[in-house]
């Protein structure tokens, strides 16, 4: 079975993102790509969190050919194909429809950084225009969005998120929620204050340079 510990990691994080109730049932994906081949792992078509074996996933090469797996890719391949074509510097690809953040793609508005966690993603979450789920097009969107940070949203869709490692994108994903939670709660009781952009690039840089360290 080719890339066996990528195929474990993948399932690990799947279960970790469901637990997080950031992706629910069979929605939402993840990839994790291998540098010295640049194929990369990622999740089967319709197969919930909590079935999911290494063996289940499916293994594509960068022009999209199924390498290795009996099922179908995630429809969303096409978006993490073009990602990963265009940005080398990541390795793992995280997707969801969490609720919170979700709430601020259906109304095309951006997510604004207020503490820690959203520092670390680099800056504002931004919005993308609407892109048809499936397509490449979708994954091109986000890009523009996402030159600085490492998540976008996808209009009326969900959240993309990206790190040089799978468990970072997972980080990442789980900042979107947080901060997007907080926005919404906080507002409930006065103004949310976003960080000064001096500020977002320091804790960036403490975030990257020394709490995270990717294996």
């Amino acid at each position: 079975m080719l890339l066996e510990d990528l195929r474990k990691e993948a399932v690990e994080i799947g279960m970790k993102l469901f637990n997080e109730r950031l992706v629910t049932l069979s929605m939402g994906n993840m990839s994790v790509r291998d540098p010295q081949t640049g194929h990369f792992v990622i999740k089967p078509r319709s197969i919930e969190y909590q079935e999911l074996r290494p063996e289940d996933m499916v293994i594509l090469d960068l022009e999209g050919n199924v390498v290795e797996g009996d099922l179908k890719p995630s429809s969303e391949w096409p978006m993490h194909l073009v990602v990963y074509q265009k940005r080398p510097d990541v390795n793992g690809i995280v997707h969801t429809h969490s609720p919170y953040a979700t709430s601020f793609a259906v109304v095309g508005k951006d997510i604004p950084v207020l503490n820690g966690e959203g520092a670390s993603l680099g800056g504002t979450v931004q919005c993308a225009r609407y892109e048809a789920g499936g397509t490449r097009a979708l994954g091109e969107a986000a890009l523009e969005k996402m030159a600085s940070t490492d998540a976008v949203l996808l209009r009326n869709h969900g959240v993309l998120a990206v790190g040089p490692a799978l468990k970072l994108a997972f980080f990442a994903a789980s900042f979107v929620e947080n901060t997007a939670k907080l926005f919404i709660l906080g507002s409930t009781i006065g103004t949310p204050v976003a960080l000064p952009d001096e500020m977002v690039r320091d804790v960036r840089d403490e975030f990257q340079n020394k709490y995270f360290q990717s294996k």
